[in-house]
């Protein structure tokens, strides 16, 4: 998570990486490493994870962004993965399944190598976090709340606490805007709202360091 955070406070750009362009099938918040990957440039890919777990044994990954670390150019480049992709999942019974299941059957290693399989991206670091390890961690880091753009649909859907145009959400409501996708963009533009709280949550802390340092 150190590792993670440090870098974040350098740069974030977003990307997106379509199912229907680029797959061709051929608990508790929990951190784990994977032997690094890293290329002749030094480039590292971290993989977040958002799962659905509200205390469960299992649970579907909701989220999944690689988070890629490119060091000369002082920055991190986020690909958002769909998560219902149908994809290939090694050492699967059923052979294909989405890309959700792959997390829920074999946790963060089954998605890594699933990832790598249908992708061809390696992942170096791997983080996973739960609905309220989600909400704790935007109410330790921005206990104002972190300010994005609220619509009507989005309030009605889930009973926001918020009115439409921009608001300064906390955690609990915070998650209700990065999950929502019933409106036209769906899925897609859940993964844009994602990467959007990415790159404020990276701002807050870049903000909450300058402090701390004073």
């Amino acid at each position: 998570m150190i590792i993670l955070l440090s870098i974040l406070i350098g740069g974030c750009s977003a990307g997106n990486l379509s199912d229907l362009n680029q797959v061709k099938p051929s608990s508790p918040s929990k951190i784990e490493d994977h032997k690094n990957h890293k290329d002749k440039k030094g480039t590292m890919n971290f993989l977040l994870i958002g799962n659905d777990s509200r205390g469960e044994p299992q649970s579907f990954s909701d989220a999944i962004i690689i988070a890629q670390y490119v060091p000369k150019e002082g920055n991190i480049k986020l690909i958002s993965l769909m998560r219902d992709s149908y994809v290939k999942i090694p050492g699967y019974s059923k052979g294909y399944d989405k890309l959700n299941k792959a997390y829920f059957i074999g946790g963060n290693e089954l998605l890594k190598k699933t990832i790598y399989q249908n992708f061809g991206m390696e992942v170096d670091h791997s983080i996973s976090i739960d609905f309220e390890g989600f909400a704790n961690f935007i109410d330790l880091i921005a206990p104002e709340g972190i300010t994005v753009n609220v619509s009507q649909r989005m309030i009605d859907d889930f009973k926001m606490n918020a009115k439409p145009g921009e608001n300064a959400l906390k955690g609990r409501e915070l998650l209700k805007y990065v999950r929502f996708r019933h409106d036209a963009e769906s899925d897609f533009g859940r993964v844009k709202r994602q990467q959007e709280v990415i790159v404020k949550v990276k701002e807050q802390l870049k903000n909450n360091l300058v402090i701390w340092s004073r």
